[in-house]
């Protein structure tokens, strides 16, 4: 919605049907997790909490494999293009982080902290589930490269988040 009203840029993208998109997508996901927590039990997950764990880094990597199709060919004909990107997805994250935590800061440091992090590091490759083949391909190789940051910058970040919440300034 940002993107296409308030600062105009035409991404070739319908902002109702993407809205619709998402929301099947993101509510049918909400919906089959809920079935599985009813019908296996909390303690059923709870005892097998690794085996779900495990099952989520196997998802998480074949997400993450999935979105990069492409990219290599990208970096090897203009790697300068794909670096630009890549710096854009980390400064988008951090900024991101450092508003999220400003935002919340009167709710307290550990609120505050946790809004920033989690403001940076929100998982914008579902956006890719929904968007059209024909989406503008700049979109698509940012959206597939703000991944990049999410995995990266929370064990850059570790030390500093921990720090920061036990200062006391």
């Amino acid at each position: 919605l940002l993107a296409t009203h308030v600062v105009e840029i035409d991404l070739r993208v319908d902002t109702v049907a993407l809205l619709l998109r998402l929301a099947v997508l993101i509510g049918g996901c909400v919906a089959a997790a809920l079935l599985v927590r009813r019908i296996a039990g909390h303690a059923r997950l709870a005892r097998h909490a690794d085996a779900v764990d495990f099952a989520s880094i196997v998802l998480l990597l074949v997400f993450a494999v999935a979105i990069m199709d492409g990219v290599g060919d990208l970096m090897a004909r203009d790697p300068l293009h794909v670096a630009w990107f890549v710096i854009a997805a980390f400064a988008a994250n951090v900024l991101l982080q450092l508003a999220g935590s400003v935002a919340a800061a009167a709710l307290g440091r550990r609120a505050a902290l946790t809004a920033g992090f989690a403001s940076g590091n929100r998982n914008m490759g579902v956006l890719l589930a929904v968007l059209p083949a024909d989406s503008v391909a700049d979109v698509l190789l940012y959206f597939a490269l703000a991944q990049i940051p999410i995995y990266v910058l929370p064990a850059l970040l570790g030390p500093l988040y921990r720090r920061l919440q036990r200062s006391r300034c």
